[in-house]
C-alpha cells in the first residue's frame, strides 16, 4: 500500500518507459524503476545543458498511531532549474482495521463537505490575523479542502502546499479544525 502511495500518479517524458513500468506488478520493483527511470531523465537533462541541475528526493515518515489509525507522511522536493525548486508533503493515514486508507469522503461525507469547508474558511481568517479578505491570498471562492490532512489531539489538521492558499515564502499552510467542531460531521469511527 505505501509503496503505492510513494508512486503516484508518475510522469515521464518516454511513454513508452512509463508502460513498461505500470505494467511490473511489484509495487516495490516498480518504485524502483521510476527512481532509475527519473535519474536517467535527469542525467541526459544535464549532460545536454538544458537544465542547470535536477534533484528529486522523497522520503516517507511514521508520524504514529491513535486506535485504529496509522499515519504516514511523504514528502518529496524537485528542482530542475529555476529560482527555487518545489516541495511537498502527502499525508497517508491508514485504518488498520479495515486495511485501506482513509480519504476525504471517508473521513467526512460529501453531503458535510461545505461545512467543514466553512470551518476551515474560519481557520484560515485566522491564519491570516485579519479579516479583510481583499489581502488574502486566495478568495473564498478558490478556497477548497485539502485532500492533505492528519489527526491531531485537538482534531485534524488539514495542510496546504505552496501557492494554493499562500505564497511561496509562506510554504505549506496548516488549518487546524477541532473536535468540537467536527462531532456533527466526521466519520464517527474517527472521532477521538
Amino acid at each position: 500500500m505505501l509503496y503505492n502511495e510513494m508512486i503516484g500518479q508518475p510522469e515521464l517524458e518516454d511513454q513508452q518507459k512509463l508502460q513498461e513500468i505500470n505494467a511490473i506488478s511489484s509495487a516495490k520493483q516498480r518504485l524502483l524503476k521510476l527512481f532509475d527511470s527519473y535519474y536517467q531523465e535527469g542525467l541526459i537533462s544535464s549532460q545536454s545543458f538544458e537544465s542547470i541541475g535536477n534533484e528529486l528526493s522523497i522520503s516517507m515518515n511514521y508520524v504514529g498511531q491513535r486506535q485504529n489509525i496509522l499515519t504516514f507522511y511523504q514528502t518529496t522536493y524537485f528542482f530542475s532549474g529555476g529560482a527555487h525548486g518545489n516541495g511537498w508533503t502527502h499525508y497517508i493515514n491508514i485504518d488498520s482495521n479495515k486495511k485501506s486508507m482513509i480519504s476525504l469522503d471517508d473521513l467526512v461525507a460529501k453531503q458535510h463537505q461545505a461545512k467543514l469547508q466553512e470551518l476551515l474558511w474560519e481557520s484560515y481568517i485566522e491564519h491570516n490575523q485579519t479579516s479583510d479578505e481583499s489581502s488574502f491570498y486566495t478568495n473564498k471562492q478558490d478556497f477548497y479542502v485539502s485532500t492533505e490532512f492528519y489527526f491531531t489531539p485537538e482534531g485534524v489538521s488539514f495542510v496546504y502546499p505552496p501557492y494554493a492558499i499562500g505564497s511561496f515564502a509562506e510554504g505549506e499552510i496548516t488549518l487546524q479544525v477541532y473536535w468540537q467542531q467536527l462531532e456533527d460531521i466526521v466519520n464517527p469511527s474517527y472521532l477521538w
